[in-house]
């Protein structure tokens, strides 16, 4: 039994390795972690850090599934977590790559804690977040 166990244990810790060897997080962005199971990889590149408080910017998007070549970026946005609010804006999601996509338009109207998510699929969806800080 004991065996057992740990073999399962040994798997499930190989998957997320075995993504993210597929999936390469590109040099100087951020991975996304996600929410629920997802051999997916989603990763950000900022404008800077920490992020603008009341300025309009813009984030790229890398999405990679090893799994699920065309996996759609269906809707990013952020969230105060602590204050249980998000944005006054509504981002938009504009595709210029395989893969890569621009999201135009966040914009964090108070300094602190912040989470960006990203949700993919158009039936099923997977979110992916990242804690980011506004300054």
């Amino acid at each position: 039994m004991r065996k057992r166990v740990c073999l399962a244990v040994c798997l499930a810790m190989a998957v997320p390795a075995c993504a993210q060897a597929d999936c390469p997080v590109p040099e100087g962005w951020l991975a996304l972690q996600p929410v629920g199971a997802s051999d997916a990889v989603v990763a950000v590149q900022l404008p800077s850090t920490p992020l603008p408080v009341g300025e309009l910017f813009d984030i790229e998007v890398s999405v990679c599934d090893p799994q699920d070549g065309n996996l759609p970026l269906a809707r990013a946005d952020a969230m105060m977590p602590a204050h249980r609010h998000g944005m006054n804006y509504r981002p938009e999601i504009a595709g210029h790559g395989p893969n890569l996509h621009t999201v135009k338009g966040f914009m964090f109207h108070m300094p602190g804690a912040w989470q960006i998510s990203i949700e993919l699929g158009a039936v099923e969806r997977q979110r992916f977040v990242l804690g980011v800080t506004a300054e």
